[in-house]
Formats: structure tokens, sequence, C-alpha cells
């Protein structure tokens, strides 16, 4: 059974502010009705998938003028945060602010998981 949140351990000084352990405080009684603990939104942010570094990629900042990150199925953008990011790439620049944007490009360029332009038109069951 998950620890309740008036059992939970205390976090460490750098998560005291964060919302989501607000969350979890303000819970009371009620983490024992399926609601998140403190030890549950640890335990997913340790399953977070890991991503690929740009040289991996072949991640090109900008070089998306044929096949740009924005039309392509691993590229999310969040209106309200008006941040956008990608599920496979992870670019390690300044200039983006950690984030995928729009124009950039990588070789893993998809919108249907089956056909990957830049792998030299390679379908996916010719890639496996």
């Amino acid at each position: 059974m998950p620890k309740s949140p008036q059992t939970l351990d205390p976090p460490p000084e750098s998560h005291r502010s964060s919302a989501i352990l607000s969350l979890v405080q303000g819970l009371g009684g009620k983490a024992g009705r399926g609601l998140a603990t403190f030890d549950d939104y640890e335990a997913m942010l340790e399953r977070r998938p890991d991503k690929f570094g740009p040289s991996r990629v072949l991640f090109v900042r900008g070089g998306g003028k044929t096949n740009p990150c924005s039309g392509c199925m691993h590229w999310y953008q969040s209106p309200i945060a008006q941040r956008s990011t990608c599920e496979v790439v992870r670019p390690e620049d300044d200039e983006g602010d950690g984030q995928v944007l729009a124009g950039d490009t990588c070789m893993l360029w998809t919108v249907d998981r089956e056909n990957y332009p830049k792998l030299a038109g390679r379908s996916r069951r010719g890639v496996e």
C-alpha cells in the first residue's frame, strides 16, 4: 500500500517548493483512493525514457527545409507552455533552450513510423 501524504518522508530541500509536492501534501487522506503519492511521482520520473543525443540521429538545428520536425510524429508543441519537444532526441545546445524547434530535423523523421525518408527512403521493414 503506498504511503499516504501524511507519512511521506521529507523531500530534499530542492523539491520543497515544487508544484507536485504541494499537490501531494494537499491530498490529505485521499491518497488511499487512487491518487498519486510523492513516491508515485518519483517512480514515474525514474521511468522516463532516455533520448538520443543529437549526433546519434544526425540532428540539425534549422535543417528541416524538406522534412521539418513540425511535420514529424515524434514532435510535440505545447501551445500553453510555448515549448516544443521530441520524443526521440534531446538537443544539447543553448540555441533552442533545450527545445526541438519546428524547423529542426533528424534522420528519424517520420509521419507514420513506417517510412523514414531521411534514411534513404527506407521503410520500417527495410530497417529491421
